[in-house]
């Protein structure tokens, strides 16, 4: 029994040493095949994902007041309807726990809110937790604009979201951010490290925003709002200043624009 955890440790870390040498190859040769290391390969062959292609509603017997999304690589892709359930569609490729693509969306329905969990990571277990790269795809979700609050939680996965709800509040790692709020007085709070983010407005604005990082640049369009910037904190105003947006970053960028 001790020699044979000798030969698995063993053969083990050559496996590693050699993932390391071929991602230092890729790096060198540019060459995306060799990128996709020895471990890679193993962990995609041991927990292989299932194709999905799933179209869900949600109408649940009280109204639905608040939002909430996670995941970790998939794209989110909101878009509000004027009314109804709140209607999803899922696609790609995932790990749900028990390999049925019906169990890829997982929600959950508690006093108004509804939370909704894509199952886009990898599984756990094993002789060594191989977890490096992880599937997904794209989640399409239609907001009701009767929505009160919407909250976004991705690591890697874009977020691309148009809606009414006066409270927003987003968390990406090095996924961007695009978002194009309705109300010109939104409540939004967005935190990336290097994701950039991207606020639209379709109508001129009525918000007092602050952007804080340490390398991103902000950006808006000349004519319209005062800026102020000290260090690395970026104070902006445009109209009234109601609506309250504050936006945290390590390196992502900060832009806005309006029709």
């Amino acid at each position: 029994m001790k020699k044979l955890t000798l030969i698995v440790f063993f053969a083990t870390l050559t496996c590693f040493c050699l993932s390391y040498a071929t991602a230092k190859i890729a790096g060198l040769r540019g060459e995306k095949d060799l990128a996709l290391s020895l471990l890679e390969r193993y962990n995609l062959a041991a927990n292989p994902g299932v194709p999905v292609d799933l179209h869900r509603n949600f109408d649940q017997e009280g109204p639905i007041e608040e939002i909430e999304i996670n995941t970790i690589s998939t794209d989110i892709v909101a878009e509000p309807v004027e009314s109804g359930p709140v209607e999803t569609w899922l696609e790609g490729t995932f790990r749900p726990e028990d390999g049925d693509p019906d169990h890829a969306l997982l929600s959950k329905y508690d006093h108004g809110k509804l939370t909704l969990k894509v199952e886009d990571k990898a599984h756990e277990g094993g002789f060594i937790q191989m977890n490096f790269r992880n599937l997904g795809g794209k989640l399409h979700i239609g907001i009701p604009l009767s929505t009160k609050k919407l909250t976004i939680k991705t690591v890697s996965g874009d977020i691309s979201a148009r809606g009414s709800a006066l409270d927003w509040t987003l968390h990406s790692v090095s996924g961007n951010q695009n978002l194009q709020p309705l109300n010109s007085a939104p409540a939004l709070s967005s935190h990336a490290v290097s994701g950039d983010v991207h606020i639209h407005f379709f109508q001129a604005p009525n918000v007092t925003l602050g952007f804080r990082s340490i390398s991103g640049d902000f950006q808006a369009p000349s004519g319209w709002g005062t800026t102020e910037t000290t260090g690395h904190i970026s104070h902006f105003k445009a109209g009234t200043g109601n609506g309250q947006i504050e936006v945290k970053t390590v390196s992502g960028n900060l832009s806005l624009t309006h029709e």
